[in-house]
């Protein structure tokens, strides 16, 4: 299949286009089974940040003016509309491993007490079901977070987790509810695929000025969660994400990310229980607005035009 997947490319196309750094890998790999080197144009896709990083954009001006006004509108988006939610948007399918999530999030109550202390610190799971294997994948989602909650209640000295109060499964919701959700409710987004080629969702939610923990590899880690902002991934290097693999990987991500956020609706607060503390990050409106820089001229619908025009002008001349 490989060796005609590259003759076809190689012998009966003029130009040859990829949206993402691990498609193009992919391509030119299969392209040696015919012994080709055609070239490969990597132009990513249109990501509707637009309007979520004009939102951004409102509440970050809104946060950084001064305080005389009486009161913000919730459509600026401030920080203090925001919770200690960490929230993850996805279809109820295999490849979404959804019982990373889970499994992860049981990780960070246990590990961080100062988190599993924290009753407001919350993961919401939205999801889309649209057949019997959909929804056999969600069944297994719901038996693990009772099984995770059971598991937690046989913790001799462990403080009451409350797994299964914590942790709620949204299905099939309306368009503009998983907006509200990301725009006004959390503070931390969270993406578990692994693989995956480009990772739309990943930029989507930063720009709607969330946290990104993302899966180390494919997409979210060869084009998006890139070294320009802020991040764990490096103690030399800021990044405007972080990325992770193993539960244990995620639970520290997030309760950085979470420590970001809580740090800066309450400066006075006491972390030092984090073995994982972050004093070079400011605050995480400064977090937000550097990650949001770093997508909006890559992934704009206005760059995506560019690169097409650039890759078809030649045949047009």
């Amino acid at each position: 299949f490989a060796y005609i997947y590259g003759f076809i490319m190689k012998y009966c196309t003029d130009l040859v286009i990829v949206n993402s750094s691990w498609t193009e890998k992919h391509m030119l790999n299969i392209l040696q089974y015919v012994g080709g080197n055609k070239p490969v144009t990597k132009i990513y896709p249109p990501c509707n940040t637009t309007e979520l990083l004009c939102n951004t954009n409102n509440r970050n001006n809104a946060s950084s003016s001064n305080n005389n006004s009486s009161s913000t509108s919730s459509s600026n988006n401030s920080s203090s509309t925001r919770t200690p939610c960490i929230i993850s948007i996805g279809q109820f399918r295999p490849e979404k491993d959804h019982l990373l999530q889970i499994n992860a999030f049981h990780t960070l109550l246990v590990k961080y007490k100062h988190h599993r202390n924290n009753k407001n610190i919350r993961m919401l799971i939205i999801g889309s079901v649209r057949n019997e294997g959909d929804e056999r994948i969600l069944r297994q989602c719901k038996d693990r977070i009772k099984e995770l909650s059971a598991l937690s209640e046989c913790h001799d000295g462990q403080d009451d987790l409350d797994f299964e109060n914590r942790i709620q499964l949204k299905v099939n919701v309306e368009y503009s509810e998983i907006i509200d959700a990301v725009r006004n409710v959390g503070c931390v987004g969270l993406h578990t695929m692994w693989n995956e080629h480009f990772g739309i969702s990943v930029v989507e939610m930063l720009a709607a000025g969330l946290m990104v923990v993302a899966h180390n590899s494919g997409g979210p880690m060869m084009d998006i969660i890139t070294d320009i902002a802020l991040g764990l991934n490096s103690s030399n290097t800021l990044y405007n994400g972080f990325l992770a693999s193993s539960p244990d990987e995620y639970a520290d991500c997030m309760s950085l990310a979470l420590d970001i956020y809580l740090r800066s609706d309450h400066p006075s607060m006491d972390l030092a229980a984090n073995p994982n503390p972050s004093p070079s990050i400011a605050s995480y409106q400064q977090f937000i607005s550097d990650a949001t820089d770093s997508i909006d001229s890559r992934f704009s619908d206005e760059t995506f035009k560019d690169d097409m025009c650039s890759a078809f002008a030649p045949f047009l001349e």
